[in-house]
């Protein structure tokens, strides 16, 4: 395991908040928070100078918002994750976020714990969405998207590949929960349900934990 710190970036305009958050993510030692920025520019000039590993940034920010900058910073630094916070859920901000490439979608009510796991587990090659995001996201994910038939014969081709403990992990995973969740909620080790994730992804050839929530949604796994 490699001993340099999670770089972060974290850009809000509320000062309060976003000293808040600093200081939370300042206090776990995996993690080093390297700049804040209050506004869309400012931090668009600070991610070309430091390139963080993760930028935590507001939907709402002066100038230029969440989305665009996610759009802008995914276009020139596609390594570079972000993760948008926002202070409601709205299925088009989430929807448009994932589209223009963010990593995660929290709201500014999840607890910080959850901020912090979401930074790492990112960090990791993972995507992260709170429970309220996630059905916000399949919803209006079907209603752009998808065909008016509920199924496909490609999909359930792909469903019949998944053992049990696949489908009950995928479901799980629709549902919002990290993998330490859901190995808690089965009584297996994490890394057990890591190896499940990567069975699942690589089977149904996805690239992120986001599709694999719109996959468990379409095939009525989780209900919406």
């Amino acid at each position: 395991m490699s001993d340099k710190p999670i770089t972060v970036l974290v850009a809000d305009d509320s000062r309060l908040f976003r000293e808040m958050l600093v200081g939370i993510l300042n206090l776990e030692s995996d993690i080093k928070v390297v700049a804040e920025t209050k506004n869309g520019t400012e931090t668009l000039e600070t991610v070309k100078e430091l390139k963080p590993d993760i930028c935590l940034v507001d939907v709402k920010m002066p100038d230029l918002d969440g989305i665009k900058v996610t759009e802008l910073i995914k276009s020139r630094y596609p390594s570079i994750k972000v993760i948008l916070l926002t202070a409601y859920v709205d299925e088009d901000y989430i929807f448009n976020a994932l589209e223009k490439g963010a990593s995660g979608f929290l709201t500014k009510e999840s607890p910080l714990e959850k901020v912090i796991e979401a930074v790492r587990t990112i960090y990791n090659g993972e995507s992260m969405l709170d429970a309220i995001s996630t059905s916000k996201l399949i919803r209006e994910f079907l209603r752009l998207k998808e065909e008016p038939q509920a199924k496909t014969q490609k999909n359930e081709k792909l469903l019949s590949q998944l053992t049990e403990r696949e489908q009950e992990i995928l479901g799980l995973i629709a549902k919002g929960m990290s993998n330490q969740e859901i190995a808690n909620q089965l009584f297996i080790s994490e890394h057990t349900v890591k190896t499940h994730v990567s069975n699942l992804l690589r089977k149904l050839k996805f690239s992120d934990r986001v599709q694999l929530v719109i996959f468990a949604f379409h095939e009525g796994l989780v209900e919406i």
